[in-house]
């Protein structure tokens, strides 16, 4: 897995990849505070039928965003509870032999940070830099 992680005027902005294997679901833990903006973007750049599901649960367990078999997907929304988010690749229902490669971009920003346009600008293009890359390592 590599991880690339900014510091931003108090936005956390990280982007990495990492390998699926198949019949396996990784997830790791992020802190969000309640009211934090989220911003995740994750693409399928190597393996099988380039599909994975997304799912992402409240610091209560329960789903707060979930996308079954996509190839890409993106999440915008406001985090409802504070606490530790559970965000989960799954590859379960992928033979053992079908590792999946995908890509990630996540961003949290609190909503002082959002007011600020140039801040969302930079992002914005972050993420158009980071989707024609990996467009063009999957081609």
């Amino acid at each position: 897995m590599s991880i690339i992680s900014l510091i931003l005027l108090g936005t956390l902005t990280s982007a990495f990849t990492t390998e699926i294997a198949g019949g396996k679901m990784e997830c790791f833990m992020e802190k969000i505070e309640k009211g934090t903006h989220i911003a995740i973007y994750y693409q399928v750049i190597e393996g099988g039928n380039n599909d994975i599901s997304f799912v992402m649960y409240n610091p209560n367990g329960q789903i707060f965003v979930e996308e079954k078999r996509q190839s890409s997907g993106m999440v915008d929304k406001e985090a409802l509870y504070s606490g530790e988010h559970k965000i989960c690749l799954d590859n379960s229902y992928a033979s053992f032999s079908t590792t999946k490669t995908v890509a990630l971009f996540m961003d949290f920003s609190s909503q002082d940070t959002i007011a600020n346009q140039e801040q969302a600008d930079k992002v914005e293009n972050l993420a158009n830099e980071l989707n024609h890359l990996l467009t063009h390592a999957r081609n």
